[in-house]
């Protein structure tokens, strides 16, 4: 008689696929990516990372892949989409890095991931390979994260060989990634990302810090932001200055972002440039 343990009810343990794109966060190409996905493996284990990039913001997307990306266990798979050239001749992708796998358009996705996790091998899914996995019937050039991705991140997840759908490449590619300059007493870095919260996280980390100013008290480091607004300190928390004061805040990613204590940073510079942000002793 088989039992709820017994091994033949046992269901294989799957890694999770972690999905992130810029479809908005109501949309239905959501569920549908995610239909495509269970036709493949009804037993797929999906969590929504985030459906609310600003649309085409490939770079954005890239960013916030990489703050996340090792608060997932080993064997995580993550379905990327954020795609304006959806339909063109670039080359749709299968990336692995410190034991976890990456699905999604040859656009830069990857970039920050490889920079700060490396990259161990990286594949381009093929026509042929992917109509192996998938259970449904494509239709059209728009939704490669319904017909592509999503059957080849369901594969991977339930432990299939990315060699059966796709072709190993030697190079991928990645965005000119906006840098950190580390020099002795300052580092300058910029925004990266504007949370819903009005935050703005930059590129600059914890790391960055000890070479630049050895072991000066975070609130001894000024902040300097588009050359023209000063904050006189680092701090760790956002409930450090007054309401509506503008802080420097060493976050819980390890990332000095801009806040503002129950208001928004981002309405404060200008939406249309970069927010440049040098740190210097006080």
């Amino acid at each position: 008689m088989k039992t709820r343990g017994s091994p033949e009810n046992t269901v294989p343990r799957r890694s999770a696929i972690v999905t992130l794109t810029d479809f908005g966060r109501d949309s239905f190409y959501v569920g549908a990516m995610k239909a495509a996905v269970i036709a493949v493996d009804p037993h797929a284990l999906i969590v929504d990372l985030t459906h609310g990039i600003r649309p085409f913001a490939v770079e954005e997307a890239s960013f916030v892949l990489s703050l996340v990306f090792d608060f997932w266990g080993a064997g995580s798979v993550f379905l990327v989409v954020v795609d304006p050239g959806v339909g063109g001749d670039r080359r749709n992708l299968i990336v692995e890095s410190a034991n976890r796998v990456v699905v999604g358009p040859d656009n830069g996705l990857v970039s920050d991931v490889a920079a700060r996790f490396g990259v161990d091998a990286a594949f381009a899914i093929t026509d042929d390979g992917i109509a192996r996995v998938r259970k449904h019937r494509p239709a059209g050039r728009t939704f490669l994260g319904r017909d592509v991705f999503a059957p080849a991140a369901a594969f991977l997840a339930a432990g299939g060989d990315p060699g059966r759908i796709a072709d190993r490449i030697d190079g991928y590619h990645r965005l000119a990634l906006p840098i950190v300059d580390v020099g002795k007493g300052y580092v300058r870095g910029q925004g990266r990302y504007v949370d819903d919260f009005g935050n703005i996280l930059t590129n600059i980390s914890r790391g960055c810090l000890q070479p630049a100013f050895g072991d000066t008290p975070l609130d001894k480091l000024r902040i300097n932001v588009n050359n023209m607004v000063r904050v006189d300190r680092v701090v760790e928390s956002f409930s450090t200055g007054g309401p509506g004061e503008l802080l420097a805040v060493l976050d819980s990613w390890n990332f000095i972002e801009l806040s503002v204590n129950q208001g928004r940073a981002a309405d404060r510079f200008a939406a249309d440039r970069p927010v440049l942000v040098e740190i210097t002793r006080v």
